[in-house]
């Protein structure tokens, strides 16, 4: 913009006409270093034992940096080559309209043996531009391969993701099925010690039978001991003890046979909880109470009248 301004508005002297040119060939100097050092650092990151080993994304990375700065430079060398141009023109024309004398013009184009003649520099600049052109090419190329493998592995990323999502729902409806069988074995075992608790209860309900305990108020009252008849009569414990009834009870095969038979229920069949026998003991003993009596007071009429007499009495 600086050279558009001074063409347009000024009329620039030697002096600075050849200034400006030294800055743009200073300018084009740097270019030409960043551009042999991205040539080096291209040659010495594929030739390393690391490249081969690199991933895909790695190379990609370094490649786009080293094309970046091969494209910059290239954008330069054209800019600066362009303003080389423009300026070395305009020295010209002010040679031509008078402005600036001829014997200045040859002793800059003679300045370090023609070093900064227009012709030199375009050719010094289109050998750099082709070195430059084959780096960006290059890397172009290994680029485009990185990028390729890159996509193939981001495609069996994908591939592997879904496969690991599918193993994933797998392995989760398998964990589901897995907690169901135990819920289920869980309630079973739930249910068969549930059943075993029932069976030690009969178990006990039945050791508590045998002592005359039973149940006082229903299948589900606490357990408390009394007597047979009182059990018969309220119609208790006949839950648990109607499931176990006896033909003929405990207590009911001792008076079988003798004098008290008929104290034994004319019934079916008892459990020996709810048997009246072993309250009847004292009736039994005043049955035997009153015979002993009888049979004392015969004794002593037998004593009191004669032989004979008790023999016609008898007779």
């Amino acid at each position: 913009m600086e050279i558009i301004r001074r063409i347009v508005n000024s009329v620039p002297t030697a002096n600075q006409l050849e200034h400006d040119l030294r800055d743009i060939w200073n300018e084009m100097e740097v270019q030409s270093n960043i551009a042999a050092t991205v040539r080096n650092q291209l040659q010495h990151e594929t030739t390393d034992e690391s490249w081969s080993t690199a991933g895909a994304g790695e190379r990609t990375l370094l490649l786009n940096r080293i094309l970046s700065t091969a494209n910059s430079a290239k954008e330069s060398f054209l800019r600066l080559g362009a303003m080389y141009a423009l300026t070395d023109r305009m020295y010209d024309q002010q040679m031509f309209s008078g402005c600036i004398g001829r014997d200045r013009r040859d002793q800059w184009l003679r300045y370090r043996e023609g070093e900064f003649s227009a012709s030199w520099v375009m050719r010094a600049l289109n050998t750099e531009m082709e070195k430059l052109s084959s780096t960006i090419e290059l890397t172009s190329e290994l680029l485009a391969v990185a990028k390729k493998e890159l996509r193939e592995q981001e495609s069996m990323f994908s591939c592997f993701r879904g496969s690991l999502h599918k193993s994933e729902r797998a392995e989760s409806k398998a964990v589901s099925r897995v907690t169901e069988m135990l819920e289920k074995q869980q309630d079973i075992i739930r249910n068969i010690r549930a059943t075993v608790c029932r069976a030690q209860m009969v178990e006990l309900q039945s050791s508590e039978f045998s002592r005359r305990i039973a149940s006082g108020d229903s299948e589900t009252g606490d357990p408390s001991s009394g007597d047979g008849t009182g059990y018969e009569q309220l119609s208790l414990s006949y839950y648990c003890l109607n499931q176990s009834k006896d033909k003929l009870c405990f207590y009911c095969k001792h008076p079988l046979g003798t004098v008290f038979q008929d104290e034994i229920p004319d019934d079916e069949g008892h459990h020996r909880a709810i048997c009246p026998v072993p309250e009847k003991k004292g009736l039994m003993k005043g049955r035997i109470h009153r015979l002993k009596e009888r049979l004392r007071q015969l004794k002593k009429e037998e004593e009191t009248f004669p032989r004979g007499e008790c023999r016609d009495k008898t007779t």
